[in-house]
């Protein structure tokens, strides 16, 4: 399983996910307030959450501590599903937050990919 690290903008309240190799962009969805990168071999190498904290509906504060998450990503027909499921500890207690998108672009074909975060800046 491909780790992803984070970083958390509070000034522009974006949160960037990215994976732990090297790779280069070549494609980028926009599913509103989620992009999505892809490398060449459309494997997913970065996730920006625009607004995170309204998305998410948490403190900038909390994005900016240790979380965890994972990511799944996959084709169906000409759509790209994105889901990214959120651990937070608010208080000693876990709150989890989900995000989903989806968006229509035409030819591609992305296999079914799962990323988790490692904290690692």
């Amino acid at each position: 399983m491909v780790q992803l690290i984070k970083r958390y903008e509070d000034d522009i309240d974006l949160l960037y996910l990215k994976v732990d190799k090297d790779y280069q962009i070549v494609r980028t969805i926009d599913a509103g307030d989620v992009i999505l990168d892809f490398d060449k071999d459309n494997k997913l190498v970065a996730v920006e959450l625009l607004q995170a904290s309204k998305i998410l509906n948490i403190s900038s504060d909390i994005l900016k501590e240790d979380f965890d998450v994972k990511v799944k990503v996959r084709s169906e027909r000409s759509d790209v599903i994105a889901d990214a499921s959120f651990s937070f500890i608010i208080d000693g207690k876990d709150v989890a937050r989900h995000v989903h998108a989806k968006t229509t672009v035409p030819d591609i074909s992305i296999s079914n990919q799962n990323l988790k975060l490692i904290e690692k800046t």
